[in-house]
């Protein structure tokens, strides 16, 4: 249905960034990856007022409507927001935007496995939930996978370049 839907174009979309952002942050090698980090947030930010302007109207930005609905809750998932942002970020600088979105895959099928697990979330396991969380951890490995071919093809390297080996 439109979940699945939507988790196929987040899965797209993540992958895609991953490898412009990658190859944004290795062009630049001169540059601190602070400094990187800040001219792409920068955007995004301009980007994101932009669309909340269009969808939500000008009241949006209101003082008294703004932050209507902040509180702890809020504040914790913008601050771990904000931790995997930068992390994903320096991982890409060092790394790869493959580790980066294998990584993001396999951390979003943790969290819906503590969840459910009895100790931690003593939710109920809800096999389409789990379905498409195990679909997109899926669809991140085929990619992986995919560009790892191309990349034996353009080269004509014939040896495994499997994840775990150096």
């Amino acid at each position: 249905g439109l979940g699945t839907a939507l988790a196929l174009v987040k899965v797209l979309l993540s992958c895609t960034n991953a490898v412009f952002t990658e190859k944004i942050l290795k062009q630049s090698d001169g540059t601190p990856v602070v400094h990187q980090i800040v001219h792409m947030k920068v955007f995004w930010c301009l980007w994101s007022v932009i669309c909340m302007a269009f969808l939500e109207g000008p009241s949006a930005y209101a003082p008294s409507c703004f932050f209507r609905g902040w509180g702890t809750p809020v504040l914790l998932v913008l601050a771990t927001y904000i931790v995997k942002n930068w992390s994903g970020t320096f991982v890409l600088k060092r790394l790869d935007s493959l580790r980066k979105n294998i990584s993001e895959a396999f951390a979003m099928l943790m969290l819906y496995l503590l969840e459910i697990s009895p100790i931690f979330g003593k939710k109920a396991l809800e096999m389409p939930t789990l379905c498409v969380t195990v679909m997109v951890v899926l669809l991140v490995w085929s990619y992986l996978e995919s560009k790892q071919r191309s990349l034996q093809q353009t080269t004509g390297d014939r040896k495994s370049t499997r994840l775990n080996s150096s």
